[in-house]
């Protein structure tokens, strides 16, 4: 009976779903990473990225199921300029968000090209 019991425990523990951490996204001060990509590299499957305020200038890879959301909501408050790199010979353009996910939700973000010469 005893050896029954601590087998239910062990599986019960063992099939938990894992809870879905939320990550914060700062370019200045005060939260967990500095970028967005920081953030999404870090994450794991399921987990929240909560972007604070402000203008971000990269491109984002999202390779896994995440949620990623401005924490105002309002899209005016948080702008995110994807690098378009130029030389004499080519433009590179790059989206802001470049998803190779299923399930991946993103809300509340304004997005701009941003032109850097090379």
């Amino acid at each position: 009976m005893r050896v029954l019991l601590i087998a239910f425990i062990i599986l019960t523990i063992t099939t938990l779903p894992a809870m879905a951490d939320t990550l914060t996204v700062d370019g200045s001060q005060g939260a967990d990473y500095r970028s967005m990509q920081q953030a999404v590299n870090n994450a794991t499957s399921g987990d929240t990225i909560l972007v604070y305020p402000g203008n971000y200038t990269e491109s984002v890879y999202i390779n896994k199921k995440l949620t990623i959301i401005s924490k105002s909501g309002n899209p005016a408050d948080t702008i995110v300029n994807a690098a378009i790199i130029s030389d004499r010979h080519h433009i590179e353009t790059d989206d802001v968000f470049n998803v190779n996910a299923d399930g991946v939700v993103i809300s509340g973000f304004t997005s701009f090209f941003h032109s850097k010469s090379h």
